[in-house]
């Protein structure tokens, strides 16, 4: 299973495109879609599910890492199989459908094998705007192009799905709010425990750079 969490409180109109992607997915994703709502409490649970995806109320004064590591942690009490389910962040719905659904099917492509043979992290390019974000080797910023085990690995946490078990054991995200790019700081800690090993998605998603 991959948990797509948005990071981006939509509406309705935008949210269309993932409208039955779940049903054609064959079950393996599932959409999570946040509500923004001010308490001062640092509340955050999951409010309801609908037919195409979940809502999950989270607090906007938290930080990202914070946001991230709340929702981490209620996938993680919540019957999921931290070896075999995959945690991905989007900043945004993408808009085009059938390149949604295509991508997610690659990613789908990478998980549904052996168990033992599982990789750690998907690596998903992206295109927003006119820019393409690929994922690179640290040291000698190469652009990654094929599978394997990557010691120095770094790359936005955009569209890129982690196995839960790995996030954890790397313990999830800085919570910092003084901390800037706090995916490069995730993939840091990923590094260190030595679970980098790698699948890459060749084909890239477009996500909206604007706002709504």
């Amino acid at each position: 299973m991959i948990y797509v969490i948005f990071l981006r409180e939509s509406n309705h109109q935008r949210l269309s495109p993932i409208v039955g992607l779940q049903q054609e997915t064959g079950g393996y994703v599932r959409f999570i879609h946040p509500v923004y709502r001010g308490t001062g409490t640092g509340e955050s649970r999951f409010l309801c599910s609908r037919h195409s995806y979940d809502e999950y109320v989270i607090d906007p004064d938290l930080d990202a890492g914070s946001r991230c590591n709340r929702i981490l942690d209620a996938l993680v009490g919540t019957g999921t199989d931290p070896d075999r389910d995959y945690m991905m962040l989007l900043t945004d719905v993408p808009q085009d459908r059938e390149e949604l659904l295509q991508w997610l099917r690659s990613m789908i492509h990478e998980i549904s094998g052996n168990e033992n043979e599982s990789p750690d992290i998907i690596l998903g390019k992206t295109v927003c705007g006119s820019t393409s974000l690929d994922p690179i080797v640290i040291e000698s910023r190469e652009v990654i192009r094929s599978p394997g085990v990557y010691k120095d690995l770094s790359c936005s946490i955009n569209a890129t799905a982690i196995r839960l078990a790995t996030l954890k054991a790397c313990g999830g995200f800085s919570e910092d709010p003084k901390l800037e790019g706090y995916d490069m700081d995730l993939f840091q800690r990923i590094n260190k425990i030595g679970r980098n090993r790698v699948r890459l998605i060749q084909n890239p998603i477009t996500v909206p750079s604007g706002t709504n």
